[in-house]
């Protein structure tokens, strides 16, 4: 795989990818203060009047030990004195360990640095600051290493830090957790006015043909079910069975089951704003779990050219709904070509029972 995440909280669901961690303030999915950037929701991680440790943060586990880690974020910093080692971005390893990342030292300047381990020990300072109070896109490229190191930040369409040499400041040689929001304050009280806003997430590894390098700036878009597509075999507990899986937030009031292997549903789904033209990779999401203790599994379903292509591998539910990503799909499996708006305004899209 290449894309590791792809995430603009648009479900409306705090709990749709990371963890989240609150020792002191807030964090929440807002629709203003700030605007989001793309989409209707953004993640806000805000200050209490006093604090210690790391605050409010989400934590993504990217399912593997990985050398080199490249990323995108949108971010929003909005924050006043006293504040200072503000960490925006930290890269743990295998067993949860910090080894580096972006912070920012004087919250006055905006400035981001790159550190290993705490920000006792940076390793190159930004060339230039962050706009405040404005969204900015952060993409970075990370190699983990003793002596062979790098870490290459863009602030903007503009690089900013490119260092080479030491980044490991572990025992293990690797990235397995990425850390987003205020992370490990020094002061512990003040009168403040700070938050961090993040949207528009994306986490890719070096493999495979496509998103192997620094994703592009890019907005993160939802769409949901709004008509009746080919197939109709899951039994809706109201109405119309895309009726049933269009909220947001998704809830569980409504939905769509079956307990028959290979049944499936696929929706008509909303057609994108003419703003965007160009479309980097499609991928189903689901908000599902079983009804009955036991074991079950679905699979992503989208139909391009009338025929469906079901994800490669069951994705196993639990007795608690959660969020189930499908498939990324890099190209239009119809003709392997790139995707286009027209050819995603005519997906359908739903799941299909294992």
């Amino acid at each position: 795989m290449a894309r590791l995440l792809t995430c603009g909280w648009e479900t409306g669901d705090l709990n749709e990818a990371g963890v989240t961690s609150i020792n002191a303030g807030t964090i929440a999915l807002v629709t203003s203060s700030p605007s989001p950037r793309t989409g209707t929701y953004c993640l806000k991680c805000s200050l209490p009047s006093t604090w210690s440790g790391d605050c409010a943060k989400k934590i993504f586990n990217l399912g593997a030990a990985l050398t080199t880690i490249c990323g995108r974020f949108a971010w929003y910093p909005y924050h006043s004195p006293p504040e200072s080692s503000l960490y925006v971005m930290r890269l743990l390893d295998s067993a949860g360990t910090p080894q580096c990342g972006l912070a920012v030292t004087a919250p006055s300047t905006y400035t981001l640095v790159a550190y290993r381990g705490s920000t006792s020990n940076v390793l190159a300072t930004a060339s230039r600051a962050a706009l405040p109070t404005q969204w900015n896109i952060v993409q970075f490229k990370v190699t983990i290493s003793d002596a062979a190191g790098r870490f290459e930040v863009w602030l903007n369409d503009v690089k900013v830090i490119d260092f080479t040499g030491d980044t490991e400041n572990t025992s293990n040689t690797n990235v397995s957790f990425v850390e987003l929001g205020l992370i490990r304050i020094v002061n512990s009280s003040g009168s403040n006015i700070t938050y961090y806003a993040f949207d528009d997430i994306a986490l890719n590894d070096t493999t495979g043909a496509y998103e192997n390098d620094v994703p592009d700036d890019a907005a993160v878009l939802l769409l949901t079910p709004n008509g009746v597509g080919t197939t109709t075999q899951l039994t809706p507990s109201a109405g119309d069975n895309y009726a049933c899986v269009d909220e947001i937030p998704p809830s569980t009031s409504d939905y769509v089951e079956s307990d028959t292997a290979d049944q499936q549903d696929t929706y008509v789904m909303q057609d994108l704003s003419a703003q965007y033209n160009q479309i980097a990779l499609v991928q189903p999401i689901f908000y599902a779990g079983l009804a009955a203790s036991g074991t079950g599994a679905l699979r992503g379903v989208v139909r391009s050219g009338g025929t469906d292509y079901a994800d490669t591998a069951d994705k196993p539910l639990s007795t608690t709904a959660a969020f189930v990503r499908g498939d990324v799909h890099y190209v239009d499996p119809a003709d392997n070509a790139t995707w286009t708006p027209a050819k995603v305004n005519a997906l359908e899209v739903g799941p299909r029972v294992k």
